[in-house]
């Protein structure tokens, strides 16, 4: 195993291994812009970037079990927008985040969810 593989591997043993399982999927405590901890659908310091890494992990190494947890952490942002106000209209935390990145990642690894199905 390479030293890159290495890392890899690390940084996806640390999200299983943080990895919250309220009621609505699962998420992680994460770090704000103020450096204070929280939970949050954000993609660039929330919940909302852990699937993208989830689903090209689940690409590199063919682990099923990265991909489940990707379409949890999806439920749990798609609960935890639902409750945002519309009046957020940028991309980052507005009505473009709310419909079309969750639909967008939640189909893509529902794809490959199927492939792997499929494959067995």
């Amino acid at each position: 195993m390479t030293v890159w593989e290495e890392e890899i591997q690390t940084i996806y043993s640390f999200i299983c291994r943080t990895a919250e399982n309220p009621e609505s999927g699962v998420c992680w405590e994460t770090i704000d812009y103020e450096n204070k901890p929280q939970r949050h659908y954000n993609l660039l310091n929330g919940v909302g970037g852990i699937p993208l890494f989830l689903h090209d992990y689940f690409r590199y190494s063919g682990d099923g079990e990265a991909l489940g947890l990707a379409e949890k952490a999806l439920d749990w942002c798609l609960a935890y927008v639902s409750s945002i106000p519309n009046n957020e209209m940028n991309f980052q935390r507005g009505e473009a985040k709310r419909q079309v990145l969750p639909r967008r990642l939640s189909l893509n690894v529902r794809r490959c969810l199927l492939l792997q199905l499929a494959i067995r």
